[in-house]
Order: C-alpha cells, then structure tokens, then sequence
C-alpha cells in the first residue's frame, strides 16, 4: 500500500494529504483559521488532514465493500431459506456465518468511523486550547 503524501502552504495554512486505498485516492484537508495564523504549524494541518481523510477512506469500506456483501449474502440466504435440501442447508449455514461477520465488521467499522470524527474534534478543541494558552503568555509577556 502506497503511503500518504502530505501538502502544507505555509502561507495559506492549507494542509493537504492523499491516502490511497484500492486504486482510490481519499483527500483530506486543513486550514488554518484565519485567527490560528499566529500558531499555524504543519503537524497540526497534517494530523486533521489525514483523520479527514481517513473517515472517508472507511466511509468508502463500508458503502463499497461491506454494505453490498451484506446485501448480496442477504440474498443468497433467503434463497437458501426456500430450499430444505442437506446440501443447501451447509451452505446455509456459511452463509449466516459470513454474513454475522460481516456485519460485525459493518458495526466495527461505524464505530470506528464515529470515534475518528470524535478524535477530530477533540484534537481541534485541543489545540484551540493550547492557542489560548500560547495567546496568553504572549499578551502576559508584552505586559511585562
């Protein structure tokens, strides 16, 4: 798997990263708030970028590969549901195997989806934080 590549314009603030998944490019991006000029750096712009992009590299697992294997063993299970033959009802049970892990993995994957966007936010709040702190001893230093 190719590695992410980075992009960051020290004058615009702007962040960029491409995450390549299955001949796919997922973009994520980071600006810098026009307020956050002061403190902009290109680790913070990275580490948002690559969260934002990694949301919609797993957004894309989940629309493109899991959510349609779900459907697709779906189908084959209510299929074999109609037939009551010692062959199809091994198969049967593969079946309802596969798709109670995919569906785990369906599950794991929106959790894991929801936990990068909370750790999006609470790094953004974070570091809007750490800049009122920086902020601070900055004033409190021209002060003295």
């Amino acid at each position: 798997m190719k590695e992410p590549e980075f992009y960051y314009d020290k004058d615009s603030g702007l962040t960029t990263v491409k995450v390549y998944y299955k001949n796919n490019i997922f973009t994520g991006e980071a600006w810098c708030h026009p307020e956050d000029d002061d403190i902009k750096n290109e680790f913070t712009g990275c580490e948002l970028a690559l969260k934002r992009a990694n949301i919609k590299v797993m957004q894309w697992i989940k629309n493109n590969e899991l959510i349609p294997e779900i459907k697709a063993l779906k189908h084959l299970k209510s299929l074999q549901e109609q037939h009551e033959e010692s062959l199809l009802e091994k198969s049967y049970l593969i079946t309802l195997r596969e798709l109670v892990r995919l569906q785990n993995d369906l599950t794991t994957l929106k959790e894991m989806i929801a936990l990068e966007k909370q750790e999006l936010k609470a790094y953004i709040d974070a570091q809007d934080k750490f800049a009122d702190v920086i902020r601070s001893k900055k004033e409190k230093d021209q002060i003295d």
